[in-house]
């Protein structure tokens, strides 16, 4: 039976050593990729995937993390279940830290970043020119 309204959920870290969260577009992210997800300095973008509403960069080469300071966590927000099994939205949530994702045994993980915010254009370099992409 499907519970959730939606089949994908977007993670988004805003603090190192907290458990992932939905992106927010009121916050600011106070975190980077690093070395523990296989990304450093600049990144390389696989290319894009739309999400429900959002937009997401897919990075080459990322995998998830096993530094303990990135909690992984499942995607499972109450927020995305069905009206009629929202009387589990606790034990739903509850799941988010305890069930850990894996890595797919092939083809490219959606491993990257959200494209949320008031910003109306995000910036990159794309064959050493920098170019502005609008969600």
């Amino acid at each position: 039976t499907q519970v959730t309204s939606t089949s994908l959920a977007i993670n988004a870290y805003h603090r190192k050593n907290e458990p992932p969260q939905l992106p927010r577009s009121d916050e600011q992210s106070t975190v980077r990729f690093d070395e523990s997800w296989g990304v450093s300095g600049r990144a390389t973008v696989h290319g894009f995937a739309q999400i429900g509403n959002d937009w997401f960069m897919v990075l080459e080469r990322a995998h998830l993390p096993g530094d303990p300071s990135w909690p992984l966590g499942a995607g499972m927000y109450p927020t995305h279940l069905k009206a009629e099994v929202h009387h589990h939205r606790s034990k739903w949530a509850s799941f988010h830290s305890l069930v850990v994702p894996d890595m797919p045994p092939g083809g490219i993980p959606l491993i990257g970043s959200a494209l949320v915010g008031k910003a109306p254009s995000f910036q990159f370099i794309l064959d050493g020119r920098e170019i502005s992409v609008k969600p």
